[in-house]
């Protein structure tokens, strides 16, 4: 998870329109709550079309403290299975 935190904080910093942290790994982990490809809660990505670069990096910045502070504790994302949707569960 450090390369999340990496690049969180690089969406901090730069300037335009901020990326969806979105890595096509969608699997709610039920331990943390967090999603295991991109480390955002439900709401967090339910809400992200509608928020605004501010609301966007500061979902980042929760990002790269969760990646720092769960690093080495988080299951490493599963690649979705060819023919399964990316929210089928194992």
């Amino acid at each position: 998870m450090e390369w999340l935190a990496r690049q969180a904080a690089r969406v901090q910093k730069q300037a335009g329109a901020v990326p969806s942290p979105c890595v096509s790994v969608c699997r709610m982990d039920a331990a943390t709550a967090l999603c295991q490809g991109c480390l955002r809660t439900i709401d967090e990505i339910a809400v992200w079309s509608r928020l605004d670069d501010a609301g966007r990096r500061a979902i980042w910045s929760r990002i790269e403290r969760r990646a720092h502070d769960h690093s080495g504790h988080l299951r490493p994302p599963t690649p979705v299975p060819p023919g399964a949707t990316p929210l089928d569960g194992p």
